[in-house]
């Protein structure tokens, strides 16, 4: 078997820039059913020189979007993320920037300053995932009333 890939072949990055959810999801490796957190997770928010070090010219090169999709975390709970972003923008504005999160981690003046930032980027998406309806929510996504 191959253990190699092809850097020409991949164009979409997916990063997790924390581990860290003010949520409880019953399903989450995170927390215990929603409960405490996992004593097995190390909770940790990666650093600006990883960061950097992610987006080398080489790693880049064929790489059309970055995608922060939260599976392990809420990137908007990275207390540095705006400023990841910016300097992502710096480097590369041509890419695109896909955001997944819950969306109750932050006031509304922090999301106008993600927006401003999301808009140095080509394009760029930020979905929020609420599982569930009015009534159901607490249900799937604990913690975040």
């Amino acid at each position: 078997m191959n253990r190699f890939y092809y850097h020409m072949t991949v164009n979409y990055l997916e990063i997790e820039v924390t581990n860290y959810c003010n949520a409880f999801c019953p399903d989450c490796s995170r927390n215990i059913q929603g409960g405490e957190i996992n004593p097995c997770v190390k909770l940790e928010h990666m650093d600006f020189s990883t960061w950097k070090n992610i987006f080398t010219k080489k790693n880049m090169e064929h790489i059309v979007r970055v995608i922060l999709n939260g599976d392990f975390g809420d990137c908007s709970m990275h207390p540095n993320l705006i400023e990841f972003l910016d300097y992502l923008s710096d480097q590369y504005p041509n890419i695109g920037i896909s955001i997944s999160t819950n969306g109750a981690a932050r006031d509304t003046a922090w999301w106008q300053k993600l927006a401003q930032t999301l808009g140095k980027f080509d394009n760029h998406l930020c979905t929020f995932a609420i599982d569930g309806l009015e009534d159901t929510n607490h249900i799937y996504r604990r913690g975040l009333h």
